[in-house]
């Protein structure tokens, strides 16, 4: 929801006459001692103002003089309740009367008819203010004004916790744009959390006001929201670079907000005249009756960088109940930008020993850059597939392995340590089958290893998911994301597995899956370091009467099985279980195009050997997926699509393959057998 007053066009030239006119015929008088006006400004401008609150509901529109400015805290105490009062005379000298006068910056309270904003400032500190006389006959009456500046002395410390972050300016449509996040970095909640805006030109004139306040009722530490600021004024020429002071305030508050809140489902979409449009459900979970539920919306680009926040209200949520929402991200110039965003709820705060502790946002994992998508992929592939694959070419790979065979380590720390499996798809003798099929196909090294695999993916897509550190130190936050990606790690090597047997049983091949060290490096490396997993914590060794042909169908059907996996997270994700949904489609795209790299010990070289152009489509066809999932980039019917279409080639091959029409002769990944012994020449 925007402010209930807009900004429309300016007056004409006679307007900039009225604005040249009354800069040279105002002054400040009655300035207290503890505090002054330290610059100000003034112009007339066609505006609309409508009364928040009001029984009337009384809307004033025309051309209206404002006078701007900033006040500063000169003297040694703190003050709180600090504005601006300004009067108007005529060309007579006469105090203008019964003319309404309004201040459009910050949050009030109404005492005996005045606003009363809610501040409080120590020594040195600015405030921007805004005044507006809201009557057109008398704003063309208007021949100076006298501002003086009215507080109330406190022996109340302000509170410094209130910090803007990540602060940037931009040009847009000829308009200097702030842009930034509120943030609460200190240690207890604050209420009628504001940021000012002060644009300033090139001979340090005021020139132009704004604000933005937190939509949420209380800003618990830690929490932030990002905000947007605009130059918009008579004054302000287009295309100016003008600069700007940023000014936050705050009062402290014990209150507890209720967030007993889940938002269901939410999803972001095209609105009109090109805004965009953040829509969903939110449920009200507890056990109290809700009023004025705020959903609060900040939005980002693909680099994390705030580019403003925006909110809806829901007047009345009953406990047990749920209510659709709509946050419109009204700045059509800045919308090509969006890439991601993040939601908060709650509603009206209370106090009280039965308070329940604040729960987290809702957590959604920011999008990385293309660079840093890339530099993940890079490391993860290097450290892992690329590492194996050097080692392979230029021998240290069989020099390694054979040094780690000669240690005196059990021979699973020793298959852990080695650089790659020399035989990832292993054609077995007719004994070795024989031998093979007595043995069962789960085991207690297998289980093990599944479990640590599991639970390095879910300490990994954990961090990833509550966007790191330092949110990843926050026990609370943490343990709101962790079961659903332990539930996500679960479903996906569950079905994973299954899968794996079934192609197993069909193809009369086994799979053994063990714990791969360096592809657990290259996992926790890529995740850890740049929030974008890419490796994989474990291998399948494969075991079989296997050939070239038969070893890349084996191969070609595991990368297949990974891609088929996006379609339960799809439903996930679009049903609103945006954790579940995303980690899942993550791992899925993960697995599967990290699993067809054309080196030792992944599927990808057994394809690569088989057939050139199917490991083509493959890769670049995973390459794709995981690329739109990690940054973000294709709508979420892309992966049903995919994952439909990964569905039916795995049952085509599967099915062709079961009958023999694809397994033909061909040279078999295994040794010529031996010669036979010369004849007995003494015979």
């Amino acid at each position: 929801m925007r402010r209930s007053l807009a900004f429309l066009a300016p007056a004409a030239l006679t307007a900039v006459a009225v604005v040249l006119c009354l800069s040279l015929r105002n002054g400040i008088q009655g300035a207290g001692e503890e505090a002054q006006v330290v610059c100000h400004n003034s112009y007339v401008e066609w505006f609309s103002y409508r009364e928040v609150g009001s029984t009337e509901d009384r809307t004033y529109q025309g051309d209206f003089l404002h006078v701007i400015g900033v006040i500063q805290v000169t003297g040694g105490r703190n003050l709180k309740d600090v504005r601006a009062d300004v009067t108007f005379k005529d060309s007579q000298g006469r105090q203008i009367e019964a003319a309404t006068v309004v201040s459009l910056l910050g949050t009030y309270r109404m005492e005996d008819g005045e606003q009363i904003p809610y501040n409080l400032l120590g020594p040195g500190d600015r405030l921007p203010f805004h005044v507006v006389l809201l009557d057109e006959s008398a704003s063309a009456r208007v021949a100076t004004y006298n501002i003086s500046v009215k507080y109330s002395v406190t022996d109340e410390e302000p509170y410094r916790g209130l910090v803007i972050i990540n602060e940037r300016a931009l040009s847009r449509n000829g308009l200097r744009v702030m842009t930034g996040e509120l943030m609460n970095s200190g240690e207890d909640g604050v209420r009628a959390a504001v940021v000012y805006a002060a644009f300033y030109d090139r001979d340090g004139r005021i020139v132009c006001t704004s604000f933005c306040f937190a939509p949420m009722h209380i800003v618990l530490p830690g929490e932030k929201f990002a905000f947007l600021l605009y130059s918009h004024s008579p004054l302000v020429n287009l295309g100016e670079n003008l600069t700007c002071e940023l000014v936050p305030t705050c009062v402290e508050t014990d209150q507890v907000p209720y967030r007993e809140f889940r938002v269901v489902t939410h999803g972001l979409s095209g609105g009109e005249h090109g805004t965009l449009v953040v829509q969903g459900d939110v449920a009200n979970i507890g056990s109290k009756n809700a009023t004025t539920v705020i959903v609060a919306a900040s939005f980002y680009d693909r680099e994390g960088r705030p580019l403003g926040g925006y909110y809806a209200t829901i007047d009345k949520i009953e406990a047990g109940e749920s209510s659709p929402f709509s946050v419109v991200f009204w700045e059509f110039y800045l919308a090509p930008e969006v890439s991601n965003y993040t939601l908060h709820v709650s509603s009206d705060p209370y106090t009280g020993p039965e308070a329940p502790s604040a729960e987290e946002p809702e957590l959604v994992r920011s999008t990385p850059s293309s660079l840093v998508a890339a530099a993940a992929v890079a490391v993860g592939a290097s450290v892992g597939a690329g590492l194996t694959a050097v080692a392979s070419v230029t021998g240290l790979g069989e020099q390694l392995n054979a040094a780690i065979s000669n240690l005196p380590l059990p021979d699973s720390a020793k298959e852990f340590l080695k650089l790659y499996a020399e035989e990832t798809f292993k054609h077995l003798t007719g004994e070795e089958l024989a031998a093979r099929r007595r043995r069962g196909f789960v085991s207690g090294g297998k289980l093990l290893s599944l479990a640590l695999s599991a639970l390095v993916l879910l300490l990994v897509f954990s961090y990833v998911e509550v966007n790191g550190f330092p949110t990843f130190a926050d026990v609370n936050a943490v343990l709101s994301v962790a079961p659903y990606v332990l539930v996500t790690v679960v479903t996906f090597f569950v079905a994973k597995e299954l899968l794996a047997y079934g192609i197993a049983a069909a193809l009369d091949v086994w799979c053994d899956f063990r714990i791969w060290l360096y592809g657990l490096v290259a996992l926790l490396v890529s995740g850890f370091g740049f929030l974008l997993p890419f490796g994989s914590p474990g291998r399948t060794d494969y075991e079989g009467d296997l050939d070239v042909t038969k070893a890349g169908i084996v191969a070609t059907l595991k990368v297949l099985c990974d891609l088929m996996l996006m379609l339960p997270f799809w439903a996930l994700l679009s049903l609103g279980y945006t954790v579940l949904g995303d980690a899942g489609l993550l791992m899925a795209t993960m697995s599967a195009y990290y699993s067809s790299f054309p080196f030792k010990p992944l599927e990808g070289q057994a394809i690569f050997r088989y057939n050139k152009p199917l490991w083509a489509g493959v890769f670049l066809g995973a390459f794709a997926l995981f690329a739109s999932t990690s940054l973000k980039l294709l709508p979420n019917t892309t992966y049903l699509v995919g994952g439909l279409l990964a569905a039916a080639l795995f049952i085509g091959v599967l099915v062709v393959a079961r009958r023999g029409r694809m397994i033909r002769p061909s040279e078999r990944i295994v040794p010529p057998p031996p010669l036979p012994p010369p004849p007995d020449q003494f015979a």
